[in-house]
């Protein structure tokens, strides 16, 4: 479905209700039915609360009106499976398999058309209000997260005083790891070596960076109590980038991919991907935002990561301030960050 506005959707959902009471076939009540999700979950995403319940009170009535379809008459749930003679079916009833309805659903359509019509109103009531509780739960949880944010970047604008960067409550950061084979510690390849990161810029071997200072602080006293990390890594470095990650104070809870437009070097499989892990400690907040776990992005120069990720993670903390938020290994100075690296 290509309508693009709500009140399209809108007028669409009072159309397939006007419909749905004329439609005798299942395949088309089926077809009604995937609309109506469809609109719901636009409806969801648009934040209409009231479309939303409409698009679910749309694909719970289909699915009562399929229900009464699939019983009217003989029960076609003995025939489903059942072993044709000559390629020929001895019952004239159609099965589910040959009406291409999936047995979950003709399930939940049953279920629906075996209610009583006052116990089925009663439903749709229900479930309609809830659609509205979870939108008002979904608001405090968010307003929630906003508040403890807000009290984590306060705290950190008090701590600035000390003789160090930071505290820091986020932390980004693209380590100039020494390139080894599937992730050995300072492993070099000598096949290819003039195409590995030490061709372009100065490396760091494992312990430089899981032991790396600023300004003779560790990561873990420069970070906050309560605080997240994003770390860049390769696809074959995962479990040196996790040691650092522990190193540093922090535990994995999960990752975004970036997909570039043209593959690069491989020893296995032709990399067309990094890493972005995210690790928290303590009780740190999750975002205001949640972005894809895959986000696709031409690729720059040897190793450089595209702008739009510290994006990314501004709009998932945007309660946060440059002095919040640090870029370390940076590569050039970036505005609402305190950046740090040789080339920065």
């Amino acid at each position: 479905m290509e309508i693009a506005t709500i009140e399209k959707y809108s007028a669409a959902c009072k159309a397939l209700q006007s419909a749905l009471a004329e439609i005798k076939t299942p395949s088309m009540v089926k077809k009604i039915a995937k609309d109506a999700a469809d609109i719901k979950e636009f409806a969801k995403r648009a934040g209409n609360k009231e479309l939303e319940g409409d698009g679910w009170e749309l694909r719970k009535r289909a699915e009562r009106h399929l229900g009464e379809l699939l019983s009217n008459g003989r029960d076609d749930r003995a025939n489903v499976g059942r072993p044709k003679k000559n390629g020929v079916s001895d019952t004239p009833f159609p099965t589910l398999k040959d009406l291409e309805i999936d047995k979950n659903l003709a399930k939940r359509a049953r279920a629906a058309a075996e209610l009583t019509l006052k116990l089925f109103n009663e439903m749709i009531a229900e479930g309609r209000a809830d659609i509205f509780r979870r939108a008002e739960k979904s608001q405090i949880a968010k307003a929630n997260r906003q508040h403890r944010h807000q009290s984590i970047a306060k705290k950190a604008t008090q701590n600035l005083k000390l003789d160090f960067p930071g505290p820091f409550p986020l932390i980004y950061a693209d380590p100039p790891w020494k390139w080894g084979h599937f992730g050995e510690q300072d492993e070099e390849n000598e096949k290819g070596k003039d195409r590995t990161p030490d061709a372009h810029y100065p490396t760091l071997t494992y312990d430089q960076i899981r032991n790396f200072k600023i300004q003779g602080h560790t990561i873990d006293e420069i970070a906050m109590p309560n605080a997240a990390l994003f770390l860049w890594c390769t696809s074959s470095n995962i479990k040196l980038a996790l040691g650092v990650m522990y190193d540093w104070g922090f535990d994995y809870k999960t990752h975004m991919v970036w997909v570039k437009d043209r593959q690069g070097l491989g020893l296995i499989f032709r990399n067309k991907h990094e890493l972005l892990l995210y690790g928290t400690r303590g009780n740190f907040p999750g975002p205001q935002y949640q972005p894809a776990s895959a986000q696709s992005f031409p690729r720059g120069k040897h190793s450089e990561k595209p702008a739009a990720f510290r994006k990314i993670i501004e709009r998932m903390y945007p309660d946060f301030e440059a002095k919040h938020r640090l870029e370390m290994f940076a590569r050039e100075k970036t505005k609402g960050w305190t950046t740090y690296g040789n080339e920065a």
